[in-house]
Parts: structure tokens; C-alpha cells; sequence
């Protein structure tokens, strides 16, 4: 990292596929940014959902496979005093992009580029389980990047604040609707509730609990 830059924002991916354990790599990069002087640090981080619960709902992607991973434990160490300035953490909701990308919309029933047998897209997946249902969605590319901009444009204001990066919340049904009525659909979109027990996909590992997570959290 050049000696003089002043902002960090730190991303760390979390499912390994190589190098070091995240919370290695999360550590690595906090520690070469102190180095250089910077002075204002957020990172792209997660709530740890067995710490909020008490231990009832472990979420791969919220504390990682092993211990070493939590993104939250790498926000900890980035807010210890001393390190920055200003640190924050900016969450991320459930991607809105994931509706178009090929391995969840395999995952899902089809939402939201592959028809089911009756024509429809389909959006397959259990539901969220709070009452009424509400997703906190986030726009990737639009939003995540206005949120940290929005941060680091008063850091002073937001300093050891996690923020919930959110575009929009709305249940699974709203979002097929809301969808269809964009797009213009004649044979429109749909969402087929089912249950989380036996999914059989690595990829929706963290789907049975993440659909108990808003009643526990």
C-alpha cells in the first residue's frame, strides 16, 4: 500500500478459495494500511449471527466455516484503538445481482433469466421468517459504493458505526412483482415458498438458517 493514501476500504473474500484464512488476510491488510498512514478505514463486513443469537443460528457466510474467518472478528481488530482515525463498518444485504447470476438462479428455480416448465421465472427458496416478510436488498453496483462514499465524506460523523448497506427492504414476492411490472412480463414471475431441510447444495448451506436468523437475531 503507497505511503500517503488517507482512506481504506477493505474487502476481504470469505470462502478461502485460496491463500490465507480471511481473518489472516483481514489482518494483513489493516496492518500494511496503518503502516502507510492511513487515516480513515471501513470494511465491507458481516453482523457475526451466532454472536447476535446466542449461539442458536451459525451462518457460514456471517462467521465463516472456522473460527479464523469471521469478517466480524476482522472489524474488531480494524476498531481497536490506535489503528485509524475514523473506522467503520458497511454491511451488505442480500445482492439484488445474485438474481442474475447463473449458479443462484440454477439454485433458486430460475429467478431471474430462466423460465420454469409453466413459463414463469420463478423464485424458489424458503421464506425469510419474519412477520411480514422483509429483505434488506442491496444494489451492488449502484449503491454499496455510494454508501462507503457517503462515509468517508464525513467520517468524524459515522466513526465506529456499523451501517446496514440496504438499497430497499421487501419480501421475495414483492421483489418477483415488482420485477414483472419493470419488465413488462405477459407471463410474469412468481415466488414458490418451500422448505429449507434437504437443498443438497453447497451454495444454500446457509439457507435453512438463514431463513430463521430474522427470529433469533
Amino acid at each position: 500500500m503507497a505511503t500517503g493514501s488517507r482512506k481504506l476500504i477493505a474487502v476481504v473474500e470469505f470462502k478461502q478459495r485460496i491463500g490465507p484464512p480471511e481473518l489472516e488476510m483481514g489482518k494483513t491488510v489493516i496492518d500494511a494500511a496503518v503502516k502507510a498512514g492511513v487515516k480513515h478505514a471501513v470494511h465491507a463486513s458481516l453482523l457475526a449471527a451466532s454472536k447476535l443469537t446466542n449461539g442458536k443460528v451459525p451462518l457460514l457466510a456471517f462467521d465463516g466455516k472456522y473460527s479464523s474467518q469471521h469478517k466480524a472478528a476482522i472489524s474488531e481488530y480494524m476498531l481497536e484503538p490506535g489503528k485509524f482515525e475514523t473506522a467503520s463498518v458497511v454491511s451488505a444485504g442480500w445482492f439484488l445481482e445474485n438474481a442474475f447470476d447463473p449458479k443462484y438462479t440454477a439454485a433458486f428455480g430460475g429467478f431471474a433469466t430462466t423460465k420454469d416448465d409453466e413459463g414463469f421465472l420463478t423464485y424458489r427458496v424458503p421464506a425469510m421468517g419474519n412477520d411480514p416478510e422483509s429483505v434488506p436488498w442491496l444494489a451492488v453496483a449502484d449503491d454499496y459504493g455510494d454508501f462507503v462514499h457517503g462515509v468517508f465524506l464525513d467520517p468524524e460523523k459515522w466513526n465506529r458505526q456499523y451501517i446496514h448497506g440496504v438499497s430497499e427492504s421487501a419480501s421475495f414476492s414483492e421483489l418477483t412483482a415488482m420485477f414483472q411490472k419493470s419488465k413488462s412480463l405477459p407471463r410474469g414471475t412468481k415466488h414458490r415458498p418451500y422448505g429449507a431441510n434437504g437443498l443438497g447444495l453447497q451454495l444454500l448451506e446457509n439457507q435453512p438458517d438463514m431463513s430463521r436468523f430474522p427470529k433469533e437475531g
